[in-house]
């Protein structure tokens, strides 16, 4: 039994019967929302080897030191979680990212997927996404894969695979995905076709690669492209997916009205400052200045505008500094504008208050099973759009 299908059956075992089949929001537009999510978070407690991940660390950080006297840890970024550094994997953490995508009106996410090679970090990445996916249905959310081709010609590179073994080893990914996540119902199809963005291609750049990948799949994905890349993948590709740029919104405008993609995901973003520099990474080193939330505006209006599906780049990424999830700079500031956007009937419900202080209790009480079967209705009451009730519940134990 795959991980994936063993986590599935224990959160069936473990979680009550009403917490499945939980209710959608009601949102105000009418275009899919999906936030992309790294799932390479790893501190010394989640890790497997008691150490941390290179993403809180990158070349030069040490989270075990603290660099003021608030309890920030030296890590790999300009921006600082709002609930402290975590591991991807970690359930409370999933319980808590989720449940902040619901009620800002994410529908879902696109999960930045490692592939199935057993080398460096990727399983323990791997890993961290199914324990994500396993929780996806409970919360009424949705998933589709970002296939990282990119990986496969690192471990080539590295000698860690044949270069001839490439795309045999991106079709057992394929088949990996058909075989666990295609037929999950969380799992996100247009015309009953499984959708499937790839960053890139960066390994695999003509058609005919792609034809021979997705030869070993029914039926094929409906697959899109970084933008401007769709033709090295012609006759296999959908369409493309906007990203970060440095000419932000003079390229998102020629992507919405120029681009000749037959289908388009649009972008949304706060901004881009990335850490590479600093954290002794090589990398970009061109800013988007995030000026409180107002590029997040821009880019939020310009993509609803147009009315193609969204994604949000990125929920997650404190390397490049495109995070939305709550941080010490910026609070719930872009999840607000979310919410007053998409579910604005939630703005008054003190409901990312809640969710957060749900987290702090699952943390502060982690050993103590009677709290914990507490939190569970807490986590229900969330997971069924019971937002007063769930902070009713929370006081009971405050």
């Amino acid at each position: 039994m795959s991980l994936l299908k063993t986590l599935l059956v224990l959160v069936a075992l473990a979680t009550p019967p009403s917490a499945f089949g939980a209710v959608k929001v009601n949102k105000t537009q009418s275009a899919k929302v999906w936030a992309h999510l790294m799932p390479w978070f790893e501190t010394k407690d989640t890790s497997e080897d008691g150490t941390w991940g290179i993403h809180w660390t990158m070349a030069n950080r040490n989270p075990d030191n603290f660099i003021d006297g608030s309890g920030r840890r030296d890590i790999a970024t300009h921006y600082y979680p709002q609930d402290d550094v975590y591991g991807s994997g970690d359930l409370a953490v999933i319980e808590r990212q989720l449940n902040q995508m619901k009620y800002a009106g994410i529908d879902g996410i696109l999960l930045d997927w490692p592939g199935t090679l057993p080398v460096w970090d990727y399983p323990k990445n791997k890993a961290n996404c199914e324990a994500i996916i396993s929780q996806l249905e409970r919360m009424g959310l949705e998933f589709a894969i970002v296939y990282e081709d990119h990986n496969i010609q690192m471990a080539a590179d590295a000698g860690f695979i044949d270069h001839s073994a490439k795309i045999p080893t991106a079709q057992a990914d394929m088949r990996y995905m058909q075989e666990n996540y295609f037929n999950l119902p969380s799992y996100i199809h247009q015309d009953g076709r499984p959708l499937l963005l790839d960053f890139g291609p960066q390994t695999f750049r003509s058609p005919q690669d792609w034809e021979q990948i997705f030869s070993v799949l029914n039926p094929r994905p409906v697959f899109f492209t970084l933008w401007e890349q769709m033709n090295e993948a012609a006759g296999n590709s959908a369409g493309e997916y906007a990203w970060l740029y440095v000419s932000f919104m003079l390229g998102l405008n020629n992507f919405y009205l120029y681009n000749p993609s037959p289908q388009k995901i649009g972008v949304v973003y706060p901004g881009f400052h990335t850490f590479y520099q600093d954290g002794g990474w090589p990398g970009p080193t061109w800013n988007i200045p995030h000026n409180g939330v107002d590029s997040f505006r821009q880019t939020l209006e310009l993509a609803l505008q147009h009315g193609h599906p969204i994604q949000i780049a990125t929920w997650n990424d404190y390397g490049e500094g495109t995070m939305i999830e709550p941080t010490r700079e910026f609070g719930n500031g872009f999840l607000d504008m979310l919410q007053q956007t998409l579910v604005p009937q939630y703005s008054s419900t003190g409901v990312f208050d809640t969710i957060s202080e749900l987290y702090k209790m699952r943390v502060k009480y982690a050993s103590q099973k009677g709290v914990q079967a507490v939190l569970d209705e807490v986590s229900d009451a969330l997971a069924n759009l019971e937002p007063e009730r769930a902070a009713e519940i929370l006081k009971t134990i405050q």
